[in-house]
């Protein structure tokens, strides 16, 4: 069973990890598209309503994919009840989210504010059935269809978006690609998925609302806590530089948004399965986090080089006060790689309640930092937001070093400590890179970029190679390299099955 276990966990991973890459690359260049066609003032709009629908979709959802996943047994009127319970709640939301709407256009004086939240109501009422079938999914360890899925809904949202905008729809473009993602996602899940709802009813859920309570109560900290900076930064200084801020803090959190926590579910789902055995459990931790970091730190390197010049270079000159906050924002964004994993086992080991009050004190934290900060900028806010991050990774590392788990900074460490030194050896050399080949390449930016990146990654690579092969002890580094070699083989193996055999006498 352990090896057999090990295996799904294994091809799940290279799925979402696969998944992610298409995404994140894709989403890029789409980011980049629409950037030139739409401006700071439109991305800013959607960014403050989007502050609010995303919390709102918290509510909404009420903990109830995460119970999914995490309940030991789960029956069918459990999962009838959980969808007819998030009905209600969307209904409740909408109410919600028309009513604020003209108020907060006039507090970020905003016209087409009220016009946008209206519109993306509509993702609500197709909320209840995807979300719980995304997690049916997931529970059910089908991560090569939730990455079909993905892919195919970034698709379309993308193509909405950008014939929107090139037809004039200005910031209605963005709302109209978010509506055709959901509705993708759930036409999809109608012929992917064998599960259908019946009759409401909502006595069995009672079971998860245990869990889903506190899961919400955590989820909706941990979104205010990522969105209430977006708030005020648009409240304070006006949504242009809130578009600015919210370029520079995406971009950052591209590797550990994009990987760190896509992985999130497939972590929560194998870790809630042996939350019993706490041997394994920790062993499984420290083997995700090590995978978790290999992959992403070469990304975080390559921002905190290249990024103020890529922003400019791809996005144009209207984004270039993105580029400074952006370098501080990467170190935060580390914290936020690693405290994905911690949030995953929390969740897992039903820690939810005790973990409500690291939320907490980080939201305080983050009104605190905005507010005392504005006054001096973005960067100010910035660095800020970074430390707010080592705060949160800090407290959720001391609930579980105080729980069964016993968890320790050493322990991270030695987890981490292959990338982290590969790390270090390529943000050497990419600095070097651009300090030596800058002036001669001073005119030809795609051909710098393109230096550099091939500089890091090629560092990154033989620096981590390196360490498999003198490091035969590190057990999570060779699980990465599992991972990877999987990752690989599924690749070949798909690159197999799309050519075309030959016919015989050809």
């Amino acid at each position: 069973m352990s090896s057999s276990f090990g295996n799904q966990i294994r091809h799940g991973a290279a799925w979402i990890f696969f998944g992610e890459v298409v995404l994140t690359a894709s989403q890029f260049i789409i980011g980049i598209v629409l950037a030139r066609l739409l401006g700071p003032v439109e991305f800013g709009v959607f960014i403050a309503v989007t502050a609010f629908t995303s919390l709102f979709m918290m509510g909404v959802q009420f903990g109830m994919p995460q119970a999914i996943l995490q309940a030991k047994i789960l029956t069918q009127a459990q999962i009838n009840a959980a969808f007819w319970s998030i009905c209600l709640l969307a209904l409740i939301f909408i109410a919600i989210a028309v009513g604020i709407a003209e108020p907060l256009a006039d507090l970020y004086q905003a016209e087409q504010f009220t016009s946008v939240m209206y519109a993306m109501c509509l993702v609500f009422v197709l909320t209840p059935y995807t979300c719980i079938g995304l997690a049916l999914l997931r529970r059910n360890m089908r991560f090569d269809r939730v990455a079909v899925i993905n892919m195919v809904a970034m698709f379309v949202s993308a193509l909405v978006s950008i014939v929107a905008a090139l037809l004039g729809a200005g910031v209605h473009s963005l709302v109209a690609g978010a509506v055709a993602s959901m509705l993708t996602i759930f036409v999809m899940l109608l012929v992917f998925l064998d599960w259908h709802p019946s009759r409401p009813s909502w006595s069995p859920v009672r079971s998860l609302l245990g869990y889903s309570g506190f899961a919400t109560l955590n989820n909706l900290l941990i979104f205010a806590t990522a969105r209430v900076d977006a708030m005020l930064v648009g409240a304070l200084l006006g949504t242009t530089r809130l578009a600015l801020y919210n370029r520079a803090y995406s971009l950052a959190r591209i590797p550990a948004e994009q990987f760190a926590e896509s992985l999130g579910p497939l972590v929560l789902g194998s870790l809630s399965r042996i939350q019993d055995d706490i041997a394994w459990s920790r062993g499984l931790y420290f083997k995700a986090t090590s995978a978790i970091s290999t992959l992403t730190m070469p990304l975080f390197v390559l921002l905190m080089v290249a990024g103020p010049l890529a922003i400019e270079f791809l996005y144009g000159e209207a984004w270039i006060g993105s580029g400074d906050p952006l370098r501080v924002m990467v170190v935060g964004a580390v914290f936020v790689m690693l405290s994905a994993s911690l949030r995953s086992f929390i969740n897992a080991q039903g820690l939810v309640r005790a973990a409500s009050s690291v939320f907490a004190s980080v939201l305080v934290a983050t009104l605190m930092i905005v507010l005392a900060l504005a006054h001096w900028g973005l960067m100010a806010i910035a660095l800020g937001i970074s430390l707010r991050e080592v705060l949160q990774f800090a407290l959720m590392l001391r609930l579980l070093g105080r729980s069964r788990i016993k968890l320790r900074l050493s322990e991270i460490g030695h987890a981490v400590a292959p990338s982290l030194i590969a790390s270090l050896v390529s943000l050497l050399a990419g600095t070097m890179a651009l300090h030596f080949a800058s002036d001669a390449m001073d005119k030809q930016v795609f051909l710098l970029l393109t230096f550099i990146s091939i500089v890091i990654f090629g560092s990154y690579t033989l620096v981590v190679l390196l360490l498999m092969w003198l490091w035969s002890s590190h057990v999570p580094l060779n699980s990465t390299r599992e991972l990877l070699q999987q990752i690989l083989v599924n690749a070949v193996q798909r690159t197999a099955r799309a050519r075309p055999v030959p016919r015989p006498g050809s």
